[in-house]
């Protein structure tokens, strides 16, 4: 002990130094941790009071990204209004209510026309839990003002920020239909009935409608075989075999692979109907101008038994949309 005390009277001014600097760093890195935590709960704050409304993103669009169109601050507030009321109605569960908010062709070609389908492929896969919006100005076109909504997690405080893995990014459509505001949802822009039509060696195609989202269109068709062979709309051999035709004459694939073969068979006397979904985005700068079939097989069964006889008789039908 003697021996302790004197290693202390002798080395005072050393000691007292190292345990000054000891001191000031346990009392500096409290107050860095004090700083740190009130600045992160600033921000929090700031996050949350950007919501304070519960659902409303205060920043009104401007102008539309894709199509650099202005948007007045009257409309941009109209359309931010319908928008919240949506989402307020489908954080709350009044499903009704939201889905009286759709278009018809929204309703009836997205969801089969049940409210049942857009609470379990919209309703359930988006709010689970309570979500926000943002909103951005996105193309401006004859079908109506669409907008990017990026739904977001209500509850930042509690996930201490914005989380990706919570959130969910959709195209919606404010349309006029009978004299109102409705919404087209879930990247579906809108739906027109045509009525476009083509002869050629006893082959009618029809075009009937064609069905708008925001990375492909759909087209429906009614074929007709009035020849005395069986027909091959298609061997399939690449995706552009029936294509979309722009006005620069570019051509866009279809999704042939989603049909099934023998749908593309049609007897003697047959129509068929059914739907090729093309890859042109709504969000192009060029019109369609024809769909294209390249290579219709006028004899079925010649090109069955030989199908790299270069004398079958084929055609190209392009139909003016």
């Amino acid at each position: 002990m003697r021996k302790l005390i004197r290693y202390f009277n002798q080395n005072r001014t050393k000691i007292l130094l190292i345990v000054s600097i000891i001191v000031f760093l346990i009392i500096f890195v409290r107050v860095l941790n004090y700083i740190i935590k009130t600045n992160i709960q600033e921000e929090r704050n700031n996050v949350s009071n950007s919501y304070s409304e519960g659902y409303r993103d205060t920043t009104l669009p401007e102008e539309t990204i894709i199509s650099g169109d202005e948007i007045s601050k009257e409309d941009a507030e109209e359309d931010r209004n319908i928008i919240e009321s949506f989402v307020k109605a489908c954080n709350s569960k009044d499903y009704a209510t939201a889905y009286n908010m759709l278009t018809n062709d929204c309703k009836n070609i997205v969801f089969s026309g049940t409210m049942d389908s857009f609470v379990k492929n919209y309703c359930d896969l988006i709010f689970q839990t309570s979500k926000t919006y943002q909103l951005e100005g996105w193309i401006s076109k004859a079908e109506g003002q669409t907008y990017k909504v990026t739904y977001l997690e209500d509850n930042i405080l509690a996930t201490g920020g914005i989380s990706e893995g919570l959130n969910y990014t959709d195209y919606i459509t404010i349309t006029r239909e009978n004299g109102e505001d409705k919404l087209s949802i879930y990247n579906f822009i809108n739906s027109y009935d045509t009525e476009k039509t083509e002869n050629e060696n006893n082959v009618e195609i029809k075009v009937t409608r064609q069905d708008i989202y925001m990375d492909y269109v759909v087209y429906s068709f009614t074929i007709t075989n009035n020849s005395e062979n069986t027909i091959l709309l298609s061997d399939n051999s690449d995706n552009k075999q029936i294509c979309l035709v722009d006005e620069h004459d570019s051509e866009y694939i279809s999704y042939l692979n989603e049909i099934p073969q023998f749908n593309l068979i049609i007897n003697r006397g047959e129509q068929k109907k059914f739907t090729i979904r093309f890859a042109k985005g709504y969000n192009s700068s060029t019109s369609a101008r024809y769909i294209r079939f390249k290579n219709i097989y006028l004899d079925y069964n010649a090109y069955i038994n030989n199908p790299n006889d270069e004398n079958l008789q084929k055609i190209q039908m392009d139909i003016k949309i």
